[in-house]
């Protein structure tokens, strides 16, 4: 399913790590309701609902790119920076099967705008991937699941989740994708977005992080 996918770089945020996925739910809600892991202790996400970014709108300049919240400029992204709470550097890429090129070329989804620099950095570890509507609210992690669908779905998703939440195979988050579309119709279409740990300035991080998979 995978095969042929085109890498888009989207563009770059910085990701607050001081906080469990818990802390972010509403007192109405449960972990159980937007996992499919309950064990997961935070949460990675493309959605600033699910994983916030550290800027506000105080610190972040009425423009920043096409595919906020998302700088598309790195340089001047690092310039931006704040200091003090620890938080990772994350760059987000854009996956389209060649059979999605079209849908790619709409204006539902994330924009094929560039970004500078315009391809992703080797030396840039991957997260995992999230799958997202077109505004990048997840579909993985932040549009709940229904007692019944979680029974069902849980079993089957779970396992292929990591400690995070991300799919670590772009094969089972393309699958994942289209059961999305399906099951969420009124955000659909979903796109496969790739979640990169850039290196510097950061906290700590789990040293597993992965290399690209197929």
């Amino acid at each position: 399913m995978s095969e042929g996918a085109r890498e888009k770089l989207l563009g770059f945020d910085a990701r607050e790590m001081w906080r469990e996925t818990g802390s972010l739910l509403h007192p109405s809600h449960s972990r159980s309701t937007f996992l499919l892991r309950e064990d997961v202790k935070k949460v990675f996400s493309a959605d600033v609902l699910v994983w916030p970014s550290v800027f506000d709108g105080a610190g972040r300049p009425a423009w920043i790119g096409a595919n906020p919240p998302f700088w598309e400029d790195l340089e001047q992204f690092e310039e931006r920076l704040p200091g003090g709470a620890p938080f990772l550097r994350i760059a987000a890429t854009w996956h389209i099967e060649p059979a999605s090129e079209e849908e790619a070329r709409a204006r539902t989804g994330p924009h094929d705008a560039p970004a500078r620099p315009q391809t992703r950095d080797p030396a840039w570890k991957l997260l995992g991937f999230d799958v997202c509507d077109g505004s990048f609210l997840s579909g993985l992690s932040d549009c709940g699941y229904t007692p019944r669908e979680r029974i069902e779905l849980a079993p089957r998703w779970g396992p292929r989740l990591d400690e995070h939440h991300l799919f670590t195979r772009l094969a089972d988050a393309f699958e994942f994708r289209a059961l999305t579309d399906r099951r969420v119709a009124e955000h659909a279409p979903f796109f496969v977005i790739g979640l990169w740990k850039i290196p510097g300035q950061s906290a700590t991080m789990p040293s597993d992080a992965k290399e690209t998979p197929a």
